[in-house]
């Protein structure tokens, strides 16, 4: 099962439009975002990388993408300018949607 892509919108809440749904969250830009029902679970994933979050809930799962994303770029920010080139790539498209 799909459900309509929700957005991170910059105040840091997830909305799913189909059903209006809110959730926290935080992106400093409108991030679109799958989440899809898989063995019990949903998966949030992304175009731009390839990461993903899990959860019981549509919800848990945006947000633990969330975190993911800023735990990663959290990470790759420490070794800033000494990056190889994908993971140089990927901490600018982070930069871009967290701020």
């Amino acid at each position: 099962m799909t459900l309509a892509a929700p957005l991170v919108n910059r105040w840091g809440t997830v909305r799913n439009a189909s059903t209006d749904q809110h959730t926290a969250g935080y992106a400093s830009r409108s991030i679109a975002i799958r989440i899809e029902h898989d063995a019990g679970q949903y998966v949030a994933t992304m175009a731009e990388l390839p990461m993903f979050g899990e959860g019981d809930t549509p919800r848990e799962a945006a947000v633990d993408l969330i975190r993911s994303l800023m735990s990663l770029r959290d990470q790759l920010a420490q070794s800033r300018g000494r990056l190889a080139p994908e993971l140089d790539r990927q901490l600018t498209v982070l930069d871009h949607l967290l701020g």
